[in-house]
């Protein structure tokens, strides 16, 4: 059994570390539906969604014995329970995403910075790098600010403890 998913990464780190940690979850979550795939011979249904990989689904033969895959609900990175949903045009036939940084989606999965399994191009690491470029940006204007200021006190101060001495 996968108990990866009972640990649910709440971390302050960067974005760019949680696109990191959530390439890992799809993979390791992409293997344990295939691995369902095998066993049941199918996919999960839109309705069943990943609860199906720790529920016993209700098409289950009567007498055959049953072992759940995960040991519970797998989170997004920001610990929300990941979304699935059937992809009939896609090589998988199914994929899974995160709501992203702001909780809410409009398009299932494809807002830009909803993270998905289907989408090969990754296009939320550019949004999340950008985000992070505007935080470390902020950042440096703040220590440059903070530094242009204790600059202009130290000057203040060394004019006044200067101004009557002559040279």
């Amino acid at each position: 059994m996968v108990r990866l998913f009972c640990i649910i990464a709440i971390f302050s780190a960067t974005d760019k570390c949680r696109v990191l940690w959530w390439n890992a979850t799809a993979r390791t979550l992409s293997t344990v539906i295939k691995q369902f795939e095998s066993v049941c011979g199918r996919i999960p249904t839109d309705a069943e969604g990943l609860r199906v990989l720790y529920e016993k689904p209700a098409d289950w033969p009567a007498g055959q014995p049953w072992t759940s895959l995960i040991d519970c609900m797998p989170h997004d990175p920001w610990g929300r329970e990941l979304r699935y949903r059937t992809l009939p045009g896609h090589p998988d036939r199914f994929g899974f995403y995160s709501l992203g940084k702001d909780g809410v989606t409009s398009s299932l999965g494809n807002d830009a910075d909803d993270l998905n399994s289907w989408n090969t191009d990754h296009p939320w690491v550019s949004y999340y790098e950008k985000v992070e470029r505007n935080r470390r940006n902020t950042r440096h204007l703040w220590y440059g600010l903070i530094s242009l200021a204790a600059g202009t006190v130290a000057f203040l101060s060394f004019r006044r403890a200067t101004a009557g001495v002559k040279s």
